[in-house]
């Protein structure tokens, strides 16, 4: 069984956390200090390193779907189940998944005194596979989120970049992850705390370090597994729980150095085996506007940014914007002066359905940059930097919110009553969704931004973030259709509102499709590359197979006009019985997007062509 078959059946959210108050109030429990040095894990024949007395030792092998508890190996309590936790095999590993809205376990006393009150000492081992990362996610807690600053100690999986891996409440206490953890993958996720620095480990490598002495642990809470508890400790925190799937846990009440949690790692990394990856597939059909930035390197004022795939040219607008001969790379900054790639009206409000898909770099982040922006403004269309004020209609992708290369946004909205492609729709509506996502300047990464007319689970349109191939996000219902735009300003690097800044940074590539891909042909693509559509079937008039329409693929229909007896499966691209000039015609128009005489097939006349 698939996370996505299983649907939980909420035995009452109101009840559950009313047993929970009434249980951890019936008293503390104090443990004992007993040091131990190695343990054999139930089920295993392993033996792990540990750090002074074990108060919880979990594993998903001992728990069955629908038992009431969770046997605890360790010195603390059994823990309560609630909602539907459901066990699993994944491959041949045990696991226990958790829906994310109702499923949790919850110890019967509060957490033992060695992990609460001033700075506590503590090692945190928890093998977790999550199949789609929010922001926080909880692996387990205890202590009290909501105040005061470092009263909770909440073990995440998530992309928040400021407390996606430890929320001890407070920006000076929270701790994100260096690298957030690949998602569909098991990995052995751990963090010490030493009485003055928080450290976190992936697959037993250190990932970060913070100083975070000062910590004053909330003594009165129990432990929690997949959920945290709101301020004063009554009641869980259900929009934080966590939707993923654990096979071990264990809280030690010292420190384990970070060799001792490699050692672990690798004592336990065989039995835990992951599910496939997603397989990848070939697009449907290939994009409808297609810019690969090739241009000649130099200087790009006023170029044309040619589509390779349909008639909407682009220009580039404004002074600073360069070409490598591969990439275009923008300079940022506010949009009054910043330089930016304007393409055509129109392009936008004609389709159903869209994906916006990009191989691109950021160099730097300041007041909200968009990587695109297609819409309007209070001014109407602009064909210079400076003017429009606030946007109208658009549809955006954010880089960062602010300044912050950790938060993203992505809008749609229709307060335009003008529009260009028919439809009116709801003047007024908007639909925006944020996501906490890292972006690491100077790091290539391919975005996609999908358009799902009717992708929702009620049939009607979603937004869908896709990051490296990983599904970030999708958004709540929207309610505005793409006719209703009024794209006069169709702009890749820069937004419609005039008050945040330009992109800075360079674009490998940047296509637009007229429907909406999936995650297996993201990652086609992602495979392919940049300079390959990655259309079942192979690539037309990519004649030698190598994902390129270049040279060598005429000099193979220079062969074949030539021959007597030419594949005419293979060359004629008219369909018109033979294979001729009118053939290599097809292929510099309407395939590679050029014209006789570009002899380097950069797509200009230049000096490149003098041969």
């Amino acid at each position: 069984m698939t996370k996505a078959e299983y649907n939980s059946n909420d035995r009452g959210v109101a009840a559950w956390t009313k047993r929970v108050s009434r249980r951890w109030r019936r008293g503390v429990r104090r443990a004992a200090g007993a040091g131990i040095c190695v343990l054999g894990l139930v089920g295993t024949t392993q033996a792990l390193e540990v750090a002074g007395e074990l108060f919880v030792n979990l594993d998903a092998s001992t728990y069955h779907t629908g038992d009431t508890s969770w046997a605890n190996a360790g010195t603390y309590t059994n823990f309560q189940a609630f909602g539907d936790p459901l066990a699993d095999l994944i491959e041949t590993t045990p696991a226990i998944w958790f829906n994310g809205t109702t499923d949790a376990f919850t110890g019967l006393d509060a957490a033992p005194l060695g992990l609460v009150g001033p700075d506590p000492t503590t090692t945190i081992e928890a093998w977790v596979l999550n199949p789609a990362i929010g922001g926080e996610e909880t692996i387990l807690s205890w202590g009290d989120r909501g105040s005061p600053d470092g009263s909770n100690n909440s073990f995440n999986y998530g992309t928040n970049q400021d407390f996606g891996a430890m929320g001890h409440w407070g920006d000076a206490f929270d701790i994100g992850w260096s690298r957030v953890p690949k998602s569909n993958v098991w990995h052995h996720l751990a963090y010490t705390y030493d009485g003055s620095m928080g450290r976190l480990y992936v697959d037993g490598k250190l990932d970060k370090e913070k100083d975070t002495t000062g910590l004053d642990i909330a003594p009165t809470s129990p432990i929690d597994i997949g959920a945290q508890w709101q301020l004063g400790g009554l009641d869980l925190d259900l929009s934080r729980l966590g939707s993923l799937a654990i096979g071990r846990v264990r809280v030690h009440d010292d420190v384990l150095s970070g060799s001792q949690i490699e050692t672990n790692y690798l004592e336990e990394m065989a039995s835990f085996v992951s599910p496939p990856p997603p397989p990848s597939e070939p697009l449907a059909a290939a994009p409808v506007h297609r810019y690969d930035f090739n241009n000649a390197a130099g200087t790009g004022l006023g170029a044309t940014i040619t589509d390779q795939a349909g008639d909407a040219d682009g220009m580039v607008i404004g002074e600073g914007v360069t070409f490598t001969g591969s990439q275009v790379s923008l300079p940022g900054g506010t949009s009054d002066v910043a330089p930016y790639i304007d393409l055509p009206n129109g392009i936008i409000s004609s389709l159903t359905d869209a994906t916006f898909e990009m191989w691109v770099t950021v160099e730097g982040a300041a007041n909200t940059p968009r990587f695109f922006s297609f819409g309007s403004t209070v001014d109407g269309e602009l064909a210079e930097p400076g003017g429009g004020g606030a946007d109208q209609d658009v549809i955006s992708f954010s880089v960062t919110r602010g300044g912050n290369l950790g938060r993203q946004n992505t809008t749609i909205k229709n307060a335009d009553e003008a529009t260009l492609g028919g439809d009116v729709g709801d003047v007024g509506a908007q639909n925006s969704f944020n996501t906490t996502v890292p972006t690491y300047l100077d790091e290539e990464m391919h975005l996609a931004i999908v358009y799902d007319s009717d992708g929702g689970t009620d049939g009607g349109a979603v937004i869908k973030h896709y990051r490296n191939g990983e599904l970030v996000a999708t958004s709540s219902p929207v309610e505005i259709a793409l006719a209703s735009l009024n794209d006069v300003n169709n702009w890749i690097g820069r937004s419609n509102n005039a008050a945040e800044n330009n992109f800075q940074g360079s674009f490998d590539e940047f296509r637009i499709y007229d429907y909406a891909l999936n995650l297996n042909q993201i990652l086609g693509n992602i495979g392919a590359g940049p300079n390959v559509v990655n259309v079942g079937g192979g690539l037309a008039g990519d004649y030698n197979g190598d994902g390129q329409l270049d040279a060598s693929d005429l000099d193979l229909q220079a062969a074949a006009i030539a021959s007597p007896t030419p594949d005419l499966n293979r060359f004629d691209e008219n369909n018109d019985g033979v294979v001729s000039l009118d053939d290599r015609g097809v292929w510099l128009h309407d395939l590679r997007k050029t014209w006789f005489g570009d002899a380097d097939l950069n797509g200009v006349f230049d000096t490149g062509d003098m041969v």
